[in-house]
């Protein structure tokens, strides 16, 4: 394996003479009880100052059917937000009980005004995996979104917890491992000011040495390369369902002509049943009993998120396409919406692949 990233998991579970049954689980049963409506808000209290509330009538249907409380926000400070991760982030906070606040730009907001009737709609189902959005707030100078976090979940004991791996896809060379082994990996990215990190060869020569400095930017590299290439797993009926989930969020998005959104992946894993149901991960849809390759069991649970919907096709992104087109790896992250769709839904689709011999886990309710 190069140094700092592991190779890609290779797991298979064992064949059957006999299905065997996954231990039983305490399953949470779905209420069959309707939401309790939530009052529409024209305008709310943040940090001390009074914000304006858009499309509400919306939003609070989401909150009602999520079960968000009307005090949300009660603790987030707007000193909070700094700058995100990647190439242009916006500014991000995260607050204690699971939100993210994100400042948009005036296009994104611009797009969520036109989407959020239907956007809303959509992640009123719970199989979507579009971020969910709770709150679209503002004084018409800066304009702020309040989400889920696809990396938080309710009931999980953050001690217990352990993050394989975290990825970042959009289905093409911008994919990247963002976190491997409880470990945050650095972003290093390759600017041609920024000799000192890599010049473009450097990436095919520096990959097992120490030169030019470069070490961080080497394991960055190899990180970007696995999220690209790598095969993860999960069972028949898991891929049939975020397959599904896959197509109809793209068919969304399409809809409405956006391009550069991303899955956001997080893959726990866990040694013993026990030690997954401490960590609160059997809860995940998507978790599943397989083998390593040395033949050893392995519980994994994996967390979907997509993210950043709102980029438009513009003059800007014309230009881009025009350059990187020249100079960028491909599959190239910019390109017209129709063509991102396509990449996007199909390279996902591929990565996640049915185990061939499997047991089914039986799993909680996820909400």
């Amino acid at each position: 394996a190069k140094r700092g990233v592991s190779c890609p998991m290779e797991l298979d579970a064992v064949e059957m003479e006999e299905p065997q049954k996954a231990p039983e689980l305490k399953a949470t049963a779905p209420s069959t009880k309707s939401a309790e409506p939530v009052a529409e808000l024209k305008e709310i209290e943040i940090d001390g100052k009074t914000m304006k509330v858009y499309g509400d009538k919306h939003f609070a249907r989401l909150r009602s059917i999520y079960k968000v409380s009307h005090d949300f926000l009660k603790d987030f400070k707007f000193k909070n937000l700094s700058t995100g991760g990647g190439k242009g982030g916006s500014p991000l906070a995260f607050t204690p009980n699971g939100y993210i606040i994100k400042e948009l730009s005036q296009g994104d907001h611009d797009s969520l005004l036109e989407m959020t009737e239907k956007l809303c709609k959509r992640l009123a189902e719970k199989s979507s995996l579009l971020i969910r959005f709770f709150l679209h707030f503002g004084d018409d100078e800066r304009y702020f979104a309040a989400m889920s976090n696809v990396f938080y979940t309710p009931g999980q004991n953050p001690k217990l917890i352990f993050w394989k791996y975290w990825f970042d896809l959009k289905g093409c060379r911008d994919d990247k491992l963002m976190k491997e082994d409880n470990e945050k990996i650095p972003e290093v990215h390759k600017r041609f000011y920024m000799c000192y990190n890599c010049w473009y060869v450097c990436d095919c020569l520096c990959t097992d040495i120490e030169c030019c400095g470069c070490a961080a930017r080497s394991r960055y590299y190899q990180g970007k390369t696995f999220a690209f290439d790598g095969k993860l797993q999960m069972t028949k009926s898991q891929q049939g369902t975020f397959v599904q989930a896959i197509t109809d969020d793209v068919s969304f998005l399409k809809s409405f002509e956006v391009m550069d959104y991303s899955l956001l992946v997080g893959v726990q894993a866990y040694k013993t049943l026990k030690d997954a149901q401490n960590a609160g991960a059997s809860g995940s849809k998507y978790f599943c009993l397989v083998k390593d390759e040395r033949g050893k069991e392995l519980y994994l649970a994996y967390f979907f998120g997509i993210v950043d919907f709102f980029q438009k096709w513009n003059i800007a992104k014309t230009i881009a396409n025009c350059i990187k087109t020249v100079f960028a790896p491909k599959p190239l992250a910019t390109v017209r919406p129709a063509q991102y769709a396509e990449q996007f839904q199909s390279h996902l689709i591929a990565k996640f692949f049915v185990l061939l011999k499997f047991f089914e886990m039986y799993y909680v309710h996820s909400t």
